[in-house]
């Protein structure tokens, strides 16, 4: 009785945490137990509530996905085909998408930032010089888009723009961090 005690308690929980523990003591009682079917129904009903508890935490991510691109105003739609673009490695197809979205609003140089960085990943080192030179006018205080933007110098053949982006990026970065010394 003190077993079905403690999973009735650990049911009323509205943690998936505790649900797991639920579920795996109803296994356990069920294969000691006499009682079979009623911790058979037990561990279903501790399966369902755990289910329904991770399918809520993949609703409410979505919400907060999609309520954050709802902040971008009409570049929430192709932002959202951007970072989509991305996933699948399509570089130019996200580079038109970041285009859109600074057409519609270029007040963000994180998207300056990332539409040169596909354009490099594309094998448009020109395109994402200009794109991340931009970023990093709007907001220098990113040492990862200088160093971005020092690749696609070297790979334009700028030396000397490559050098002077490498030095900013260490600038930014400071003497505590090893990768940039």
């Amino acid at each position: 009785m003190e077993a079905s005690g403690l999973v009735a308690r650990l049911q009323a929980s509205e943690s998936p945490a505790v649900w797991r523990l639920a579920t795996a003591g109803c296994r356990v009682a069920r294969r000691i137990s006499r009682h079979r079917s009623r911790w058979s129904s037990r561990l279903g009903y501790a399966l369902d509530r755990l289910e329904t508890a991770r399918e809520a935490r993949r609703d409410a991510a979505a919400d907060r996905a999609w309520s954050a691109f709802r902040a971008h105003g009409p570049a929430a739609r192709p932002l959202a085909l951007a970072r989509e673009r991305e996933r699948a490695d399509d570089w130019t197809g996200a580079a038109t998408a970041y285009r859109e979205a600074i057409t519609l609003d270029d007040t963000h140089p994180s998207w300056w930032h990332r539409l040169g960085w596909c354009l490099h990943r594309a094998g448009d080192p020109a395109g994402a010089a200009q794109a991340v030179r931009t970023a990093c006018e709007r907001d220098g205080s990113h040492p990862r888009w200088f160093s971005l933007l020092a690749d696609a110098h070297e790979a334009t053949g700028d030396l000397a723009g490559a050098v002077d982006a490498r030095e900013r990026a260490a600038e930014l970065a400071g003497a505590k961090d090893p990768r940039w010394r």
